[in-house]
Formats: structure tokens, C-alpha cells, sequence
């Protein structure tokens, strides 16, 4: 008998291979990023670190958080995560270089959010226009000339 149209539907929707989409924003501050992916990973805000009182510690997260934050804040060199909605933003110690966490954290969010797929970038990544800088900076923000350059020109 031949499959009705459910049936196809139902092996269409559950035999795809859906790539979990991902982008990465960056701050002004730049031990702080964030990579937005369209899977849910939290309901509230949730932080885990050491730099504010309202976050749960690093040891605590290490202990008894979801094993995403386990495994994320257990990279060398990030000193805290926040999860909210679709949004997993990062804090980094000063001296490490996103270079060195950025794509080790990928994988395990990927593990994660969607053991099964894969991820695939939508969209180039977003950092404060030079503009935006060169105003934080004129309100005495310390903002570094080589982070400067590395955002986009706002003369387009």
C-alpha cells in the first residue's frame, strides 16, 4: 500500500538533516560576544560566573548547571556565560583571544542544542560600527585602536 500524504510529510519533516544556524555578535567590550542560534536555550536569563552579584559562580555552575554551561565555562579562559532565549553570550578573561575559545565553544554548543546536526553560519559576523566606538570613546570609554580597525567604517 502506498504511503498517504501524512506518512510523507512525517518522513520528509523527521529524515531531513537540519543544520543549526548560528551568528556571532561582538561588543565593545571585547572579552564579551555572543552567538545567536535559532534553538531555545533557556526560558530565562540565566548567568554563571564571578563578575556580578546576581550570577551563580563558576563553581556552582560546575557543579550543578546545565551541562552546556558546564561545558563551556570548563574551556580555559572564559570567566562567564548568560543564557537567554536563543542568545548564549560569553565573557572572557582579558588575556585569551576569542581565536582560542570561539570554536571550541561552537562545538559544544552544537553537541548540546543538536547532537545530531550541524552548524552552519547565516550571516556575517556583527561588531559596533566605528562610529558607535569612536563615540564610547569620547565618553572616556578606553576603547583600543586595533579593535577599532577591525570594525566596520561607517562610510558606506
Amino acid at each position: 500500500m502506498a504511503p498517504n500524504l501524512k506518512q510523507k510529510l512525517r518522513h520528509a519533516i523527521f529524515s531531513r538533516k537540519v543544520q543549526m544556524k548560528y551568528r556571532l555578535e561582538f561588543y565593545p567590550n571585547r572579552n564579551m560576544m555572543s552567538v545567536h542560534v535559532d534553538r531555545r536555550v533557556s526560558t530565562e536569563s540565566l548567568y554563571f560566573g564571578g563578575e556580578f552579584a546576581l550570577g551563580k559562580s563558576i563553581e556552582e555552575a560546575l557543579r550543578s548547571g546545565p551541562s552546556i554551561v558546564k561545558g563551556i565555562l570548563g574551556l580555559r579562559g572564559v570567566v562567564g556565560i548568560d543564557l537567554k532565549g536563543y542568545n548564549i553570550r560569553l565573557e572572557k578573561a582579558e588575556v585569551f583571544k576569542w581565536e582560542d575559545i570561539l570554536d571550541k565553544a561552537l562545538v559544544i554548543i552544537n553537541v548540546e542544542l543538536d547532537p545530531n546536526g550541524q552548524l552552519e553560519k547565516v550571516a556575517e559576523d556583527k561588531k559596533p560600527s566605528q562610529k558607535y566606538l569612536r563615540a564610547l570613546e569620547r565618553q572616556a570609554c578606553d576603547i583600543d585602536e586595533d579593535w577599532m580597525r577591525q570594525c566596520p567604517d561607517d562610510e558606506l
